[in-house]
């Protein structure tokens, strides 16, 4: 939703509703590190974008010669939101469901092929093989523990998805490849 709309307000308005969710199901205190730890990152955030954002005209204030800017800063926080947005939509999830759950039955084969399904259809849409483990690593490994895999298996599983449609040129992909490489990409 906050996505979709765009407004601080309701950025704000989707994470009080997720504290609240947390609150009433007693999790805050198990959701707190992961919390903390984000905070380092948004603040990097906000002190790169309000710095160094390329739209950066308004001086906000300054900190001696350091300029932070209110474009920037804006941007910062729509980048930060977003991230404890997300942070907080996975704590309720990861928090609330069991990892038995959290796999919807599946076992053995059924849930190999699934998840290496559902990498393929991924990979046509996001061109890093980095940012989609870090997406598929907090659900997916816990999940395979929990029925009995190692992670080094999960990651195995995770390799074959990611691996098999690296060949195929998505839309996604194809511009990614005329903008970065335009003499070496296939047209």
């Amino acid at each position: 939703m906050p996505l979709i709309s765009g407004h601080l307000t309701v950025f704000l308005g989707v994470i009080l509703l997720s504290i609240l969710l947390l609150k009433s199901a007693g999790l805050v205190h198990r959701a707190f590190p992961l919390l903390a730890f984000s905070f380092t990152i948004i603040l990097t955030v906000v002190i790169i974008q309000g710095i160094f954002n390329q739209k950066n005209m308004t001086v906000l204030f300054s900190l001696g010669p350091i300029h932070f800017y209110k474009e920037g800063l804006l941007y910062a926080a729509h980048i930060g939101l977003n991230i404890l947005n997300m942070l907080l939509s996975f704590a309720i999830l990861v928090l609330t469901t069991s990892p038995s759950e959290q796999a919807a039955g599946f076992t053995g084969i059924p849930l190999m092929i699934f998840f290496i399904l559902l990498c393929c259809v991924v990979n046509l849409f996001m061109t890093s093989g980095t940012a989609k483990w870090y997406i598929f690593a907090p659900i997916l490994v816990p999940m395979m523990m929990m029925l009995g895999y190692s992670p080094e298996f999960a990651q195995v599983v995770y390799r074959i998805g990611d691996s098999t449609t690296n060949a195929v040129f998505s839309p996604v992909r194809r511009r990614f490849c005329r903008s970065s490489l335009r003499s070496s990409c296939p047209h």
